[in-house]
Formats: C-alpha cells, structure tokens, sequence
C-alpha cells in the first residue's frame, strides 16, 4: 500500500501499519561493539574493524532485531522518510547528534553508518580517535552483487537488550539455544 508521498511506503504489519520509507535497513554482518570506547579501548592493536551492510527498504523487520530500527526511526523523522542529498560523513554526525542528544550513554555511530552508506562498509575504530565514537576509516564496496545473490536471513528472536551496557555481556540462553537448533539442522541435511 503506497501512501501520498512518493518517499514513503506502509505496509500492514501485526494489524498496524509501518513506515518504511526510503532509507536503508543495517545489517551488522561482522564484528560489532566497536564503536563503543569502553570495548575499542581494550584493543591491543588498533583499529578495530567491524563490516556494515546498508539494505534497501523493502519489507519490515521486527523490532530489537539488531537492524539499527530505533536509528533508523530517528533518520526518518529527522529526515522525512529519505536521506537527504549530501555528503554521508555530513549526515553520520547529523543523525548521532540527533539520536544521542541528552543521553548519559551515547551510541556509536556504526548504525549511523549503516543507514547512509551505501552497499557494504568495512569500518575502522581506534579509540584514540574522535574518543572512539566515530571510525578512522572506512571503505565500502557499492556494488555487492555477491552479498545479494548469496545471502539469507533467518528471524530467531528480538533482542533483549535494554540500553543498559552493563548487561550487555549476558547473551540470552533462549537465543543460544535457537542458533544450537538452527545449526544442528542445517547439519543434519
């Protein structure tokens, strides 16, 4: 179902209806945590590189599925439901001022990333730099045929993370016990 504005898109999901809109869902494919000073700082050779993938907004994703959706929600109010025509560096510390205003703990910004680059970004953090929030580098790769010919994903559960870092460590056992299954399905065939 397409609404008025040519920008954005809704689609009926558990009897509401979501906005999708134009920019891009992000997969963490490799790595994650990163962008946090309180993890990069532990690395002993920095940088730190985690892999980031910008997908393009063709279905809903549950929430607290790891795909940066509250991110995402705060870019498409900020933003009206696209990303604007400027540089992406520009619209990453736009988008991490506006998402972390007021908060005692600030996100990083690799899920900043995610929603403005395109195609696949390998990222670079050192703690040393910007004080960890932002990457010393990033390269990406706009043309990742074989990321879409070869991928699928598969839903196991919302995240249970609350925000709270300090709880960050304790990975839920139901989650283990569904990728336990999963993988020894995929064995067994």
């Amino acid at each position: 179902m397409r609404s008025s504005s040519p920008s954005i898109v809704t689609v009926p999901a558990n009897g509401n209806e979501t906005v999708i809109g134009k920019i891009p869902h992000r997969l963490a494919l490799a790595g994650g945590w990163i962008d946090q000073p309180f993890v990069s700082m532990h690395n002993p050779s920095p940088p730190g590189s985690m892999v980031v993938v910008a997908l393009e907004p063709d279905c809903w994703f549950m929430e607290r599925a790891g795909m940066a959706g509250g991110t995402r929600r705060v870019a498409l109010e900020l933003w009206g439901g696209a990303l604007p025509d400027r540089p992406p560096a520009e619209l990453v510390r736009e988008l991490y001022r506006a998402e972390n205003d007021g908060k005692p703990e600030p996100s990083g910004s690799q899920d900043m990333i995610g929603l403005i680059y395109p195609g696949i970004s390998r990222l670079d953090y050192d703690a040393r730099h910007e004080d960890g929030y932002f990457p010393v580098h990033i390269e990406s790769c706009r043309d990742p045929v074989w990321f879409s010919a070869g991928s699928l994903m598969v839903a196991l559960a919302a995240s249970r993370f609350n925000g709270n870092r300090t709880r960050m460590a304790s990975a839920s056992s139901f989650r283990r016990s569904i990728i336990r299954r999963l993988t020894m399905r995929l064995r067994s065939r």
